[in-house]
């Protein structure tokens, strides 16, 4: 009977620790960053005790928005100076392709102007994606009246991308975050603090542990996703 009991716990453990390495991905729309609601986010899911494993921040560029382009080079607008050279285009899906536009100093150019200093190479990664990333995002509302609304808005500024890991996060962030339309969600909740109007509800969050799971492949590469120690979990989960 005891062995039964404690093979019962053992499994129920087991359980609740695969349900705590769960992720989800957020995004903090682009009116949510305008009104400077990342960090306020960002500090209720750390309250919650919920763990940030993927950050970034992305200009998602609209056919209205076309990058400004380096004379000769055909790419997007970045700092110049001696030793500054393109090296990779815009991907279309961050988790797809490496960084958006990478530039890179040679370690030439750096002894050049400095003889003295140890080998090293310095790289600026300027994270901007192409509309087709939302469409995709998006792919099952493209039937829906509101969708050409929807992408344009979405690409009308920088989005924080994130990925969260906890017990049962999903839910947990759906529950935080509140209903799509503002004026369904309740107080204390992300949308009912701060949103007003449907078509600007500042956040979303994955609405099942399987589209998280598509989400976040179609933002992070898995490179960009931390495995780290989180020593509050000891005092947040028994």
């Amino acid at each position: 009977m005891i062995c039964l009991v404690l093979g019962l716990f053992a499994g129920l453990f087991q359980s609740a620790c695969s349900r705590a390495n769960e992720r989800t991905f957020v995004a903090i729309k682009p009116d949510g960053v305008q009104r400077h609601l990342v960090g306020e986010i960002i500090r209720r899911f750390e309250r919650k005790g919920l763990q940030l494993v993927g950050l970034k921040l992305l200009q998602v560029r609209g056919p209205a928005r076309p990058a400004p382009l380096l004379p000769g080079l055909g790419g997007p607008l970045v700092p110049r100076g001696p030793g500054w050279s393109k090296a990779r285009a815009a991907p279309q899906a961050p988790a797809l392709s490496p960084p958006a536009s990478r530039l890179v100093q040679p370690a030439a150019a750096t002894r050049a102007a400095d003889p003295h200093r140890p080998h090293q190479s310095k790289a600026i990664s300027l994270l901007e994606a192409s509309e087709e990333l939302l469409k995709e995002h998006y792919i099952a509302l493209r039937d829906r009246p509101f969708y050409s609304r929807l992408v344009k808005y979405m690409s009308s500024g920088p989005v924080v991308a994130m990925v969260w890991q906890g017990l049962d996060v999903v839910k947990t962030v759906r529950t935080m975050i509140g209903e799509t339309n503002p004026a369904e969600s309740r107080p204390g909740t992300i949308r009912g603090d701060f949103c007003v109007e449907v078509s600007k509800n500042v956040i979303h969050g994955s609405d099942s542990v399987e589209s998280a799971r598509q989400e976040i492949s179609l933002w992070f590469r898995s490179e960009e996703l931390t495995c780290w120690e989180d020593t509050a979990e000891h005092w947040i989960y028994a």
